[in-house]
């Protein structure tokens, strides 16, 4: 067996080379292993560019990061023979550009604060145009960024629910501690990276949701909510211009794979194919509860071509006051509760746009399974403009309520996020697949409502919600008239 820099040696010199990937779960590599992007190593890995200590204060110190003396000189790729280090730029717009290099490994420790106005931007595009679905194996030519083991929410305890767990649940605790990723803050950019997380299960059932998600904006630690900015939330108040551009989360390992599931929708798991669980994020993307003492809202946020391909909750969730946030030409897979969720009295023109989902609600197991591709609860406006639903269940049988019964389930409200008086949701170029018959529509609604759901809300805004079918796509009145499960 090659030693661990003879591996390295041999990938960067293109004598050991990674197979071609399809879409398939099957097809897919695990790239954590020894040689590759390593096994979930602590931080002191002799593969990873610089430790935690050394990029994140590279990123924060206000001195030239082309300085000899800078610690962004220490941290150069391993996997790349030229050994290239972060280097900065200064853009015309006054934001300040991380460039990390091609073939770098960064190990991320704890939840990582971008400053204002700067940008982390990896080497390339890590996502094929093409086909998005495609696994990037490319190890040399891509940045990446990977949780090590010691450092996940749920450690190596499969369901994050006894005393092997880091955290049993994301509601509480040290924001960082418990929430590896990236929090974003005003003016600033994500943009051409991977990033693996380490996570084997979902962080004990958690009904309001607390995240965490590789990639935050500010808010309350807990779903329920929180009273001020301070200990019970992460981050300092709202955030406006955030892009996020060119991710791609989780899918450096074997992908989650349906048939693992035996046909069981409730607390069934897609596991790989060698039966094991699959380490990933939370949240791909958590947009966290606003203080009840904010009066403002998060505004002008671009999501555009990311790229989940396991989560361990829901993928693409926004629970927080927002005005204009756009996801477009994105594709999330395998996650364990909804693909997307829309649920804030304050989300205020929100546009999901060429958007493909797949697999939701296949990896909560034994905590069962919910969601669909899209599950909306409260929201002022919502634009659904292309949206590629394949279910993971061509037969629904015993499947809970607003779970692989309808493509989109519209809800009255979640805890105490109740639909506003005068919401408007608009729907164009909705399709809906089962993911084993990918060319053939399913039998089975587009859009269903379950009014009982959730929480103690009145059903007055529900009752008054405004829905433009904007062609035929989904059938004019459908959304109201069809029911997304028993008991709805």
């Amino acid at each position: 067996m090659l030693s661990l820099p003879l591996l390295m040696l041999a990938l960067i010199s293109g004598c050991l080379s990674l197979p071609a990937m399809d879409s398939g779960g099957s097809s897919t590599v695990n790239l954590m292993t020894q040689g590759r992007l390593g096994d979930f190593q602590d931080d002191g890995w002799e593969g990873y560019a610089c430790s935690f200590a050394e990029w994140t204060s590279c990123v924060n110190s206000t001195t030239n990061c082309n300085n000899t003396r800078s610690s962004c000189r220490k941290c150069t790729s391993k996997l790349n023979p030229t050994k290239e280090p972060i280097t900065c730029t200064r853009s015309a717009q006054g934001q300040t550009q991380f460039q990390f290099p091609a073939g770098g490994i960064f190990p991320v420790m704890e939840q990582f604060t971008l400053p204002p106005n700067t940008a982390i931007i990896g080497a390339a595009n890590p996502n094929d145009p093409n086909d998005k679905t495609r696994q990037q194996t490319d190890i040399q030519r891509h940045t990446w960024f990977i949780v090590p083991r010691k450092a996940a929410l749920c450690g190596d305890d499969p369901w994050c629910s006894d005393s092997t767990s880091k955290g049993k649940t994301a509601c509480t605790g040290d924001p960082r501690t418990h929430r590896q990723g990236f929090l974003m803050s005003s003016n600033t950019t994500l943009r051409d990276i991977n990033f693996q997380g380490a996570d084997l299960g979902r962080a004990a059932s958690e009904g309001v949701l607390c995240g965490p998600g590789a990639i935050e904006l500010p808010g309350c630690l807990s779903g329920s909510g929180c009273d001020s900015w301070g200990s019970a939330a992460n981050g300092e108040g709202v955030v406006s211009n955030v892009q996020v551009q060119n991710v791609r989360l989780s899918d450096a390992v074997q992908r989650a794979d349906i048939n693992q599931m035996h046909g069981d929708c409730n607390t069934g798991e897609a596991l790989d194919d060698s039966g094991a669980h699959v380490r990933a994020h939370q949240v791909s993307v958590w947009v966290a509860k606003l203080p009840s003492s904010e009066q403002d809202k998060h505004s002008n946020i671009l999501v555009q071509n990311l790229v989940s391909m396991n989560s361990r909750a829901d993928g693409f969730n926004v629970h927080g006051a927002v005005r204009g946030l756009t996801l477009e030409d994105s594709h999330i897979e395998n996650s364990g509760d909804d693909c997307i969720g829309v649920w804030s009295t304050g989300i205020e023109n929100m546009v999901v746009r060429n958007m493909t989902a797949a697999n939701c609600a296949v990896s909560a197991g034994a905590q069962s399974n919910w969601g669909s591709c899209v599950g909306t609860y409260a929201f002022q406006s919502l634009a659904v403009e292309g949206l590629r639903c394949y279910d993971p269940f061509v037969d629904n049988a015993g499947c809970e309520a607003r779970t692989h019964w309808t493509a989109i389930h519209i809800n009255k409200a979640f805890d105490q996020d109740c639909m506003p008086l005068g919401a408007r949701l608009s729907l164009s170029g909705i399709e809906y697949f089962a993911s084993v018959r990918p060319n053939t529509p399913l039998d089975r609604a587009k859009c269903g409502q379950c009014k009982p759901c959730c929480g103690q809300c009145g059903d007055e805004g529900f009752s008054h919600l405004k829905i433009d079918y904007a062609d035929s796509s989904v059938p004019t009145g459908s959304c109201m008239s069809v029911h997304s499960g028993p008991g709805c």
